[in-house]
């Protein structure tokens, strides 16, 4: 059995308080990389090797410009929608829709359009020549791409092309010594069984050249490679050809990966399940362990791979259910609900098919969560404390597990990894220490920020409300700590100022038409009004103190409100809100229409939204009100029956979502706002 022991450590302490996180001793998976693991370190190339550690020229521009190295030398293609995220800030790699994946034919129409395998059945000198001359590899450098093309020489899917392009002119030279026309020479990928041994492969292994039409082809074939003239062959999502064609510079020895044959050890196999998911296989892929890894060291390819790879995962999960509706038993989702769910009366034709509850940003799935979080503001009352935390890419568990020449943005695995352990201690102090009371109920939801950072929204339901003064300022300070807590006084500065924006700084992102999207700066205040509007107004001394952020010197108007428990402990952005009514908002600075980009905030944006006194809806679902208020009421004529199969958390966000938007035209009417009477 395969065992791989992770190196990461994380050390959390504050206040005389140390813990510390170690990952499994061992992760019992399959035997699938430790041979992997064995050949990447012991046959990895040296001169690729150096590019990623070299200080010179030649290695700052390969790691800066190793997605275009790396499609240079790819033998098939990556074709997606690739949408970076809008405005400044690290690079992040994003796409949109569904990828496809292709192999070039053997030659091209036009040589001086030759791509992709097409390149490795010319003179070296050529091909070089032919990749520096891409537009698109305007900022690569001829002597990085003479090191790579040395280091690819022995590559199996290299040899399959150059053994395709032998046989080829033998076969044109057979059939012009013959007199006849020449017959048709073929390139069949083998869909072979699974290999145990994960040793160095040739091109034999990995292809068949089939010759002529007659005869039959390999039965377990993958892939066809013609000469000329079709388009080329898309490449299954399930192929094990698929990684090391696209990312030769990842697995430049042709390194299998994952497909549907690869099987558990014997100890981990089960009667369900004997064979390794996809999701395991690059969960085990992605593991981090001691010594070289060229995978992340990768930067920006290391981000493409992990995109490509969730989307092959998603979209394997996804053909799983639509070849299983049946064993899905979808038919009994059908019913009110899913009629709610419909954008039109009249659907159009084909064949629908129906995701369950358990597939992860399904509709159901959705509801379902939703349904949930009001079935526990029913059971519990509101929320008392709405807490966010942000992830903090500059801590010290962060960077130093960083190797040479990383950066955080291109570390999204460790990044995800750590702010996992945090997040799991800060529930440890929230739900077992009681730093903020005793809980009776929590809501949290996990997001990403567009450019990766994660990040979870917190609201927590407490057995004693927060009701006076002394209370709130106990739990949430909102000024620069003095000079004796200098600790706490720099984590304020550095991770608790807004902006700083205003007349001091108009050209912040946060200012619109002159103001601050945020409200900031706020107002000097001597005591914390507990509810003004439905929130309080947290206490901000005029007393003196201030902090330099860059070139500007700022002041308590301009801290956002925190715990100081919490931010000295973990050292990241922990923005911390109390509740103080059933209209308040859980954050005061956070805006409707930044929860309505991303889904993953769906619950925690309704339940705000609910405890507002606006309910603001973003101009695509204005559009619809009308019709979705009108198919609402439609729907609840169905009649007795349907009604007496409805449980009564669907009644009751029925009923609810009817109230809403009663009481939405009366706000935007001027004949009403939203209070505690509408639910």
């Amino acid at each position: 059995m395969g065992f791989c022991k992770p190196s990461l450590t994380v050390d959390i302490s504050a206040n005389g308080l140390k813990i510390q996180y170690k990952l499994g001793d061992t992760v019992d998976l399959p035997d699938i990389s430790l041979h992997i693991e064995d050949v990447e370190r012991r046959d990895y190339p040296d001169n690729l090797r150096l590019l990623f550690d070299a200080n010179n020229a030649e290695g700052a521009n390969f790691r800066q410009n190793i997605r275009n190295y790396n499609s240079a030398f790819a033998f098939a293609s990556l074709g997606a929608n690739i949408r970076p995220p809008p405005g400044r800030g690290p690079y992040c790699f994003r796409l949109q829709g569904q990828t496809y994946h292709y192999a070039s034919n053997l030659y091209a129409n036009d040589p001086e359009e030759r791509r992709y395998g097409q390149l490795y059945i010319i003179e070296t000198n050529k091909a070089i020549h032919n990749r520096v001359n891409a537009p698109e590899n305007a900022n690569c450098l001829v002597s990085v791409f003479q090191k790579i093309n040395e280091a690819l020489i022995n590559n199996p899917y290299a040899a399959a092309y150059h053994n395709m392009r032998d046989i080829e002119q033998q076969e044109q030279e057979r059939a012009a010594i013959e007199n006849v026309s020449p017959r048709q020479v073929t390139m069949h990928f083998i869909l072979g069984p699974d290999r145990r041994t994960y040793n160095n492969l040739s091109g034999n292994e990995i292809a068949a050249i089939f010759v002529g039409d007659d005869g039959a082809p390999p039965v377990h074939r993958d892939i066809i490679v013609y000469p000329i003239g079709r388009q080329g062959e898309r490449i299954a999502y399930i192929s094990f050809h698929l990684d090391p064609m696209v990312y030769p510079l990842l697995f430049p020895n042709g390194e299998s990966g994952w497909h549907i044959q690869m099987a558990h050890v014997a100890q981990r196999q089960t009667r369900v399940r004997t064979k390794v998911t996809m999701q395991e296989f690059y969960s085990y892929r992605l593991a981090i362990r001691d010594g070289f890894s060229a995978l992340h060291r990768a930067g920006k390819l290391l981000q493409q791979y992990i995109v490509d790879a969730y989307v092959k995962v998603e979209g394997c999960r996804l053909n799983f259910i639509q070849n299983n509706q049946a064993q899905l038993r979808v038919a009994l989702y059908s019913g009110l609900m899913d009629h709610l769910g419909r954008q039109n009366e009249h659907e159009e034709a084909g064949v629908p098919v129906i995701l369950p509850p358990t597939f992860t940003g399904s509709p159901r799935n959705m509801q379902q969560a939703y349904q949930d979080a009001m079935a526990i503001v029913c059971k519990f009352r509101k929320s008392d404390i709405f807490l966010t935390y942000t992830c903090n890419p500059k801590c010290r568990e962060i960077t130093e597990n960083l190797g040479s020449h990383e950066t955080t943005q291109n570390r999204p695995d460790l990044v995800a990894r750590v702010y996992n352990m945090h997040l799991k201690e800060l529930m440890i102090d929230i739900k077992d220490r009681h730093i903020s009371g005793v809980p009776v109920a929590h809501i949290c939801v996990i997001e990403f920020q567009k450019r990766g950072l994660p990040h979870c929204h917190l609201l927590l339901m407490l057995r004693e409300e927060l009701r006076t003064r002394e209370q709130i300022d106990q739990m949430v300070c909102a000024e620069i700590r003095s000079l004796d807590y200098p600790e706490l006084r720099e984590c304020v500065r550095t991770l608790m100022i807004h902006g700083p924006c205003g007349v001091s700084n108009p050209n912040s992102v946060c200012m619109v038409d002159g103001t601050c999207e945020k409200k900031f700066p706020k107002d000097f205040l001597d005591e914390t009004n507990t509810n003004v509007s439905g929130y309080p107004v947290y206490r901000r001394r005029n007393n003196g103190e201030k902090v330099q952020v860059g070139t500007h010197e700022v002041d308590n108007r301009f801290v956002a409100p925190y715990n100081k428990y919490l931010l000295e402990k973990y050292r990241a952005h922990i923005n911390v809100e109390v509740c103080s009514s059933v209209k308040s908002r859980a954050f005061g600075d956070c805006q409707s229409s930044k929860c309505m980009l991303n889904p993953t905030l769906f619950i925690a944006w309704l339940y705000i939204c609910l405890m507002s006194s606006m309910f603001t809806i973003e101009k695509g679902i204005k559009d619809r009100r009308q019709q979705k208020q009108k198919n609402v009421t439609h729907n609840l004529q169905l009649g007795s029956n349907s009604i007496k199969q409805m449980r009564m958390q669907e009644i009751f966000s029925i009923v609810l979502y009817l109230s809403i938007m009663s009481s939405t035209n009366k706000q935007q009417s001027g004949h009403g706002e939203l209070d505690s009477a509408t639910f």
